[in-house]
């Protein structure tokens, strides 16, 4: 019956009619296509555009323009909530103005997101030390020296946790270890272990 009754349409209608019925039809189709493309293009932006967009923002970290760099790093999170080197930067520019909750927050995610990156393991091992939790450091730290064992600042830095911890055997270590890599950082850890005495008062 569905069949009957749509050649019967197809019949009363003049080929004209027909014509400009198809048109019609094929318009709708089209026009359809066309804005799911652009809703598409909006809710998922081409990598190409949020790359360009976290450049930018970048560029005025570098500058010195925190503010908006801020802005423009939170604008590429909500277009592309997994863009990791975005969170990392948020949690560099909440560590610098001391924002320690904050900082560890967006670096974990970085982590998180690009787990095998050690300058953000690192990052987020000496935001857990400048928070006072050298504890919770340590694995971080130790993880970003695996992903880079020339990574003298991370060595330095796990060391650094060790001393904190009262564990100076293993910042020892890690100070023999240093003398390879960095000799200055060597250096820096070795007066963290054995601090010079207080010069006592005239």
């Amino acid at each position: 019956p569905a069949m009957f009754t749509t050649f019967l349409f197809i019949d009363k209608l003049s080929a004209a009619r027909l014509v400009r019925w198809f048109g019609a039809a094929l318009t709708v189709l089209v026009l359809g296509e066309s804005w799911l493309s652009a809703s598409s293009t909006l809710v998922r932006p081409s990598m190409t555009f949020v790359a360009f967009y976290y450049d930018e923002s970048r560029e005025e970290f570098v500058r010195g323009n925190l503010r908006d760099a801020q802005r423009g790093f939170r604008g590429v999170i909500r277009l592309d909530p997994s863009f990791a080197p975005a969170h990392r930067d948020l949690g560099m520019i909440a560590l610098g103005r001391g924002d320690f909750d904050a900082a560890i927050a967006a670096l974990s995610e970085a982590a998180r997101l690009q787990p095998d990156w050690a300058d953000v393991q690192n990052s987020l091992g000496s935001a857990l030390i400048q928070a006072g939790r050298p504890r919770e450091a340590v694995p971080v730290l130790r993880r970003a020296t695996q992903l880079d064992p020339d990574f003298a600042v991370a060595w330095y830095n796990l060391g650094g946790a060790h001393v904190l911890l009262g564990e100076v055997d293993d910042a020892e270590a890690i100070r023999v270890r240093l003398h390879t890599l960095s000799p200055e950082h060597a250096r820096q850890l070795g007066t963290l272990i054995h601090p010079a005495p207080a010069t006592p008062a005239p």
